[in-house]
C-alpha cells in the first residue's frame, strides 16, 4: 500500500513539473487524494451455514487513494470523477472503485473555499475460492452513496490543496456460497454492507 502511494506521488510530481511550465490554465484539473479512516462492516449469512461461523459486525481500519479528474463550473460548483484503490483490514482482496462527485464551494476569501459534496460509486473486489469455500461469482460488487465536507486552498493559479471528511454507505450484492467441510456441505448467501468515515488530504493541479 505504501509503495502504491509513493508511486502515485511520483507521477504527480512529474505532472506538476510539466504544468508549472504552462503560463495559462483552464478550469479542468487532475488530482490525488490519500485517505484513512474506519468502516463499520456488517456481514450476515442466510441459509444453511456452520453455527461456528455466524455473521459479524465489526469496525475495520481502512486506507487508500483516489486519482481524480474534474472541472470547475459557475458559482463555485464542481464535478469530478475518480478511480479509487482501497485496503480494508482483514479483507483478503483490495477494493477498487469508480465514482462521481458533485461539489458546492463557498468562497470565504479569494484563496480559501469550504465545500460540501455528494457522490455515488461502483466498487468491486475479487472473490477467490478458498480451500473449503466456493463462491457463485468471481467478484463482489457494490454501489455506494456518500456525503462530505471539506475545504480547498489555492496555492496559485495551478495548484490547490484539499482536505475533508466523507461519510459513505456501501451495499454489496448478495453472494451465494457453498462451503464443503469434511463432515458436511453448507449452502448460504452472504449479505454485506458497510458505513465508513474517512479523512483525506490531497492536491489538485489545473491544466
Amino acid at each position: 500500500m505504501k509503495r502504491s502511494i509513493v508511486f502515485v506521488f511520483l507521477i504527480m510530481s512529474f505532472i506538476s513539473t510539466a504544468l508549472l511550465a504552462e503560463e495559462d490554465t483552464t478550469d479542468f484539473y487532475f488530482g490525488l487524494d490519500v485517505f484513512t479512516g474506519e468502516t463499520d462492516y456488517d456481514v450476515d449469512k442466510s441459509g444453511i451455514y456452520p453455527l461456528w461461523q455466524p455473521g459479524r459486525d465489526e469496525d475495520l481500519d481502512q486506507d487508500g487513494f483516489r486519482v481524480k479528474l474534474g472541472a470547475r463550473l459557475e458559482d463555485e460548483w464542481r464535478l469530478q470523477g475518480y478511480f479509487q484503490y482501497e485496503d480494508i483490514e482483514t479483507l483478503n482482496n483490495k477494493i477498487y472503485a469508480l465514482g462521481f462527485d458533485v461539489i458546492k464551494g463557498f468562497r470565504v476569501t479569494p484563496k480559501f473555499k469550504p465545500f460540501v459534496l455528494v457522490g455515488v460509486g461502483l466498487h468491486w473486489r475479487e472473490a477467490e475460492d478458498e480451500l473449503y469455500v466456493r463462491y457463485d461469482d468471481d467478484s463482489f460488487t457494490a454501489v455506494s452513496a456518500k456525503i462530505g465536507v471539506g475545504a480547498a486552498y489555492e496555492l496559485n493559479e495551478t495548484f490547490e490543496l484539499v482536505g475533508g471528511f466523507d461519510l459513505q454507505y456501501r451495499s454489496w450484492a448478495d453472494m451465494d456460497v457453498i462451503e464443503i467441510q469434511p463432515s458436511n456441505t453448507y449452502a448460504y448467501t452472504l449479505e454485506q454492507e458497510d458505513v465508513s468515515k474517512t479523512f483525506y488530504i490531497g492536491v489538485n493541479a489545473y491544466f
